[in-house]
């Protein structure tokens, strides 16, 4: 369990910061789309556990840099929200590499808002700060429930077929 956690953990950090620096160095949407489509291939007859491991983290941070870009688009109107992605996939290693502060609770964004800063007004950094945190915390709602939902409906489901 130990190994696979630590696995997990430096696989968030490569490549979340692999997608950032593809977007800082001015990938955009197109170069994030495209690695989506790699990974979901790959994910789909992976050749190892390890593969599998890579792409599904990869699939996770191309659909959470595509929130970035969107919320960075629709609702701020950044000037180059892909890089305010990679800008913001940053943020998010180093609220995940503090061992003190859960979830990266503020420490994600005032690193965004340091390192974004130069690029980008302090308004839209913390708008895409804020609607960003949101979503996150609706997709764990969200996920707490399907979860519920599926331990639940496993359960009868285990029930029935014991009682015949």
């Amino acid at each position: 369990m130990a190994k696979a956690s630590l696995f997990e953990a430096v696989l968030h950090v490569i490549v979340s910061l692999a997608i950032a620096l593809l977007l800082i160095a001015g990938g955009g949407f197109t170069v994030l789309a495209a690695c989506f489509t790699v990974a979901a291939v790959i994910a789909l007859r992976p050749s190892s556990r390890q593969i599998a491991a890579i792409s599904l983290q990869l699939l996770f941070f191309c659909a959470f840099a595509a929130i970035v870009v969107f919320t960075g688009s629709i609702g701020v109107s950044a000037e180059d929200p892909e890089r305010l992605a990679g800008l913001f996939l940053l943020a998010w290693a180093a609220g995940f590499l503090v061992p003190i502060a859960p979830g990266g609770i503020g420490v994600r964004e005032a690193a965004f808002l340091a390192i974004a800063t130069p690029f980008e007004t302090v308004d839209a950094i913390m708008l895409v700060a804020l609607l960003t945190r949101l979503v996150t915390i609706a997709g764990d709602g969200v996920m707490g429930v399907v979860g519920y939902w599926a331990a639940a409906w496993l359960a009868r489901r285990e029930k029935m077929q014991a009682s015949g």
